[in-house]
């Protein structure tokens, strides 16, 4: 088992637990943050180091009553590429990503347990629901001309939708690649540096 996380401010400005390791995301914080049951044991696996090189990605094998099998997370990296995230706002677009347009824009994705990010910091935590057993693209050997089609008409959602007046108050909380850190136009598009984004492909 793995040691207690600290306490500390998420985006939002309210206290939220933000692990500052893989090893502070233990059975307990799990339990809390998960709808509903309790974990008692974890098996951590690291994945995607041959791809993930932006962050640092997590899948748990969990133990307990009411909880997943299984559960990917993800944090920041612990190398170069963090700094270069920071500065150019990619992890605070993807929370925004997942905690303002994932499940309301037309396009799939996976069920989002937890999304906090530290204010003012490089510091996250994203637990997502484990999408092991769906098709994922290989990012080296491509893509069909089918799945390819596929891909961009879910992109060609995503955009209609971030196009559309009514969502505009949504999308205010997405910051822009311009400028991370400034208001966003009305009707803006969503141009996000998507990290752990599963979807089916057939």
């Amino acid at each position: 088992m793995v040691t207690a996380g600290r306490t500390a401010r998420s985006a939002g400005g309210a206290s939220a637990d933000v692990p500052s390791s893989i090893e502070n995301v233990n059975a307990e914080w799990l339990t809390a943050v998960l709808d509903g049951g309790t974990v008692t044991d974890i098996r951590t696996e690291r994945i995607a180091e041959d791809t993930g090189f932006s962050a640092l990605l997590y899948r748990l094998h969990l133990v307990g009553e009411g909880v997943p099998s299984s559960v990917i997370v993800k944090l920041p990296a612990q190398s170069e590429a963090r700094g270069a995230m920071e500065l150019l706002g990619g992890y605070q677009r993807e929370l925004s990503f997942y905690r303002h347009v994932a499940g309301r824009a037309p396009i799939q994705t996976p069920h989002v347990y937890v999304a906090r990010m530290v204010k003012g910091s490089a510091d996250f935590v994203l637990v997502l629901e484990d999408l092991r057993d769906w098709d994922n693209a290989d990012h080296l050997a491509g893509l069909s001309l089918d799945r390819a089609r596929l891909c961009i008409e879910q992109l060609a959602g995503l955009h209609a939708w971030s196009s559309e007046g009514g969502n505009a108050t949504v999308l205010e909380a997405f910051p822009s690649i311009d400028t991370p850190d400034g208001p966003r136009p009305a009707c803006p598009r969503v141009r996000a540096g998507l990290g752990y984004l599963p979807r089916r492909v057939v």
